[in-house]
């Protein structure tokens, strides 16, 4: 009776560990870039985009929320894509919203390549410029159609 107990006590226990593995997830790491003579110029954030096991999407992800770097205050520049291991649907979507704005205005159509790395500025369709950066940014990923894909996201921040 004790081991069905304590077997019953581990099943439960671990539960909630595997609802929690199989949730998409965005994680992210930033590092301040310098230029030869040492002087501080931009901000490079990584973030890491894993599908949910089965339903395949990402959460949208606050990115202020995962770096150390601060990015109020800054532009974002470039915005580039590369995918994992496990790729993930060819021509997923990206959209990085402040304030409810797309800030690559329809450039992250498309943007998430299942076999190539791609790159685009930020700024309106049909105008390059780097984007002030006055508040939250989130990340929302789109149209994936593949378990557990993997994403690499890599955005450049200046003054």
């Amino acid at each position: 009776m004790k081991k069905l107990i304590l077997l019953l006590v581990i099943v439960c226990l671990s539960l909630p560990f595997q609802a929690m593995a199989t949730t998409g997830s965005i994680t992210g790491v930033s590092s301040k870039i310098y230029d030869i003579n040492g002087t501080f110029k931009y901000i490079k954030v990584l973030l890491t985009c894993t599908a949910d096991v089965s339903a395949h999407t990402y959460p949208a992800t606050v990115i202020n929320d995962l770096v150390t770097d601060k990015i109020v205050g800054m532009s974002l520049y470039t915005v580039g894509t590369y995918p994992g291991s496990t790729a993930p649907t060819d021509a997923t979507d990206l959209t990085i919203t402040q304030d409810t704005i797309d800030i690559l205005d329809t450039k992250g159509v498309n943007l998430i390549d299942a076999t190539t790395k791609e790159i685009t500025w930020a700024g309106s369709s049909t105008q390059d410029f780097a984007v002030p950066i006055v508040g939250d940014i989130t990340a929302n990923i789109t149209n994936n159609s593949v378990d557990s894909a993997v994403s690499y996201i890599v955005l450049i921040f200046g003054e």
